[in-house]
């Protein structure tokens, strides 16, 4: 069976045309690789399709992390994350065993929806003295 989602554009990269970093330079170095060499679109077609094959009853993260065992917790989250932000997933306000419900946009139906949250941003601001943490 064809997914819906054979010639989706991906990787969804909404981190400065990246998937995300988490500040080093070996975190920006393995995300701008990850990006480059498929991997990344790779593991995010693939959540994807199953998402997508989940039908109306949807995947967590936890039932995403069996199905791929052999990827990292992080990046499977990551992908998913990415997944939420550029809207090709819609995460659910309905949780299965304490996590949300994530459904391709079809099999949303009427039930509510959380929009992805844009803002979790690194500080660049010391909370305590306002001085620049970027220095």
């Amino acid at each position: 069976m064809n997914s819906l989602f054979d010639d989706e554009p991906l990787p969804a990269t909404p981190y400065a045309g990246t998937s995300g970093w988490s500040g080093t330079d070996t975190s920006l170095e393995r995300a701008e690789r990850n990006d480059a060499n498929g991997i990344t679109s790779t593991t995010q077609r693939s959540i994807l399709k199953a998402v997508e094959s989940s039908g109306f009853y949807g995947m967590t993260i936890a039932e995403i992390r069996k199905k791929f065992p052999d990827h990292h917790h992080g990046t499977l989250s990551g992908a998913l994350t990415n997944l939420h932000i550029d809207g090709h997933v819609l995460r659910l306000t309905a949780k299965r065993t304490a996590c949300k419900v994530y459904v391709i946009p079809r099999y949303r139906s009427e039930r509510d929806i959380e929009e992805p949250n844009r803002n979790r941003r690194r500080p660049t601001s010391c909370p305590h003295c306002g001085g620049d943490l970027d220095e």
